[in-house]
């Protein structure tokens, strides 16, 4: 799918798992490294960048992969990002791209490359001075700056099968116990009936 092709989907569409081919320019001076990424037990950054696609008024928020974290944190890794007109596959994501973190997360520095601990496109759109889509992209090829890793989790049909009747097994067995407990207290409620007619 081209970038052409999302613009005539419904706004309402969640994009996530479209795969779309990206023909743009990377606003090269400003990117993000997404903090405490790891890679084959290699700690590291995401490289996140702004993406403009041609003739779109409108950017995405890209996230390139994975780069190493260097000798000391102190130093954040510096990346040349090209200046021309780059093609890149992609694959789309939309919802909570934030995930867990901590009060004083969304601080970060006035200086690029801004270390993040945490995706939010609104605040992403503030400091680079864009105006982003409110979805962002995950890069599915090598390309010479970064890593891709991004694995969407993707559960197969026999999963959701499985899944049902587990479910139902599960409610057939609560229907049974209930049943029996029933029946055994009417049969309580029965003997202690007849006795009390008995003692009487």
């Amino acid at each position: 799918m081209t970038w052409e092709n999302l613009n005539v989907l419904s706004e309402t569409l969640n994009k996530t798992g479209l795969q779309l081919t990206l023909t743009g320019k990377l606003h090269s001076k400003q990117y993000w490294l997404l903090d405490n990424r790891t890679l084959n037990g290699h700690h590291g950054y995401d490289l996140l960048a702004v993406m403009t696609p041609q003739g779109s008024e409108q950017s995405i928020l890209v996230n390139f992969g994975w780069i190493a974290q260097g000798i000391s944190r102190e130093l954040l890794p510096q990346t040349q990002l090209p200046e021309k007109t780059l093609t890149i596959s992609v694959q789309l994501k939309q919802g909570d791209l934030a995930g867990f973190y901590l009060d004083g997360a969304e601080k970060t520095g006035s200086e690029w490359p801004k270390l993040i601990q945490f995706i939010d496109i609104e605040e992403q759109a503030k400091q680079s001075e864009v105006k982003l889509v409110n979805y962002m992209a995950y890069a599915v090829v090598t390309n010479d700056f970064a890593q891709p890793h991004y694995e969407p989790v993707v559960m197969p049909p026999q999963k959701h099968v499985a899944y049902a009747l587990q479910w139902l097994l599960i409610a057939f067995a609560a229907t049974v116990v209930f049943i029996f407990a029933m029946r055994s207290q009417y049969r309580n409620q029965r003997v202690v009936a007849t006795a009390n007619e008995i003692n009487k």
